[in-house]
Formats: C-alpha cells, sequence, structure tokens
C-alpha cells in the first residue's frame, strides 16, 4: 500500500536506491547539456506533527478497516501529556497531532501520513527515507 519511492522502515529497502537514482538523472541530464534541481527535504518532529484526523483518513482511504482501523484510532485517541519541572506540575493537555516515540507502530504511520506526496508533484521525482525526502526534476531548460 506504500508508494514504492519510500523506503524508510521497509524490508531489503536500502538508502543507496535513492542516491542512485538521483546521480543517474543528474548524469542522464548534464550529459545532454540539461539540468536536474531537486529539494530535500527532513520533517522536523515528525511523529510530532503527525495530524490524527487526516492520518485516519488517510488509512480508510487505502482501504484499512474493521479492527485493524478501530486500533489504530484508538491507539491515538485521548492521548495526553503532562510536564513535570521540580516538584511543580503542568495541566494536562490532550493531544491531536503525533504518535508514540517508540511504539512499533509509529514509523508506520508517519509512512501513511506521507505517502502521497509524491503523487501530488506532476513531472517530479521523488525518493523519500522515513523522514527525509528529496523531489527532484531534470530537463532540457
Amino acid at each position: 500500500m506504500l508508494t514504492n519511492v519510500q523506503t524508510g522502515s521497509r524490508k531489503e529497502k536500502i538508502t543507496t536506491n535513492h542516491i542512485i537514482r538521483l546521480q543517474d538523472a543528474i548524469n542522464k541530464y548534464n550529459n545532454n547539456k540539461g539540468y536536474s534541481v531537486a529539494v530535500f527535504k527532513d520533517f522536523r518532529s515528525a511523529y510530532d506533527m503527525a495530524w490524527h484526523t487526516g492520518l485516519l483518513c488517510k488509512l480508510k482511504k487505502m482501504g484499512i478497516n474493521g479492527k485493524m482501523f478501530t486500533y489504530i484510532k484508538n491507539f491515538l485517541s485521548n492521548r495526553t501529556i503532562q510536564v513535570r519541572v521540580g516538584n511543580t506540575l503542568s495541566g494536562i493537555h490532550t493531544l491531536k497531532n503525533g504518535t508514540t516515540q517508540g511504539s512499533i507502530i509509529s514509523p508506520i504511520l508517519f509512512l501513511v501520513m506521507i505517502n502521497d506526496l509524491p503523487a501530488n508533484k506532476m513531472k517530479t521525482d521523488a525518493t523519500l527515507f522515513a523522514d527525509d525526502s528529496c523531489l527532484f526534476t531534470s530537463g532540457r531548460n
């Protein structure tokens, strides 16, 4: 269900495939007097920023439903945080974004969150490795 350009947290997928694809595009167009442009993005606080409502919509769109959908919805729902500084506790705040650091499903949920990133870019190639991405294109002008 995940795009083939996503290799983070996936068995038998490696980062060097992305480097080779990008270098191949650059070499191909440079040798033919063309150009390549790339934008590299590292999603800061990737797990912390995953929007629950949007993630659940994307899971439904991917066909995830039934007990699996309910499990994930419950995993994301009613999460709270509280901070202690010395002996003082902050108020309790309900989280509307983010997945649990260290949870086994958090990396996959983040991949689902950004899975459609390459599909939204016409005439642009993409490489995704977990929260690191590169969108690139090459051409004669």
